[in-house]
């Protein structure tokens, strides 16, 4: 699956896949994904990244893209179950959201739905 995130959509799926709790096979998949969307040291750099004091982060770039692809399908399938079901999204980007569920394919009468 290839993915047009900027940066924000990029951290915000980093952070909903971080809560995926399950069978150690789940969570294997979890972490390739997380092996292509988290941003690299080289990545953070680029766009100003920088870790606030409360667990938090900032980054200077707002505008950038990034191309992504995640190859294998377990792997898609964790992300867009991860992304479904997480109950963190800002109603101030919903203009974001509703394009990340977009690229992922999660069509409006399957949000929210467990898979």
């Amino acid at each position: 699956m290839k993915l047009s995130l900027n940066t924000w959509q990029r951290q915000m799926t980093v952070v909903a896949i971080g809560q995926i709790t399950g069978r150690v096979s789940e969570i294997r998949k979890a972490m390739k994904a997380l092996d292509i969307l988290e941003l690299s040291l080289e990545e953070k750099a680029q766009v100003g990244f920088l870790p606030t004091p409360d667990g938090g982060f900032i980054w200077k770039d707002q505008d950038h893209v990034w191309e992504l692809e995640i190859k294998d399908k377990e792997a898609v399938t964790i992300v867009k179950r991860a992304v479904n079901q997480f109950a963190g999204w800002p109603v101030a980007q919903m203009r974001l959201v509703d394009d990340l569920f977009d690229q992922l394919g999660i069509p409006k009468e399957e949000q929210d739905v467990e898979p």
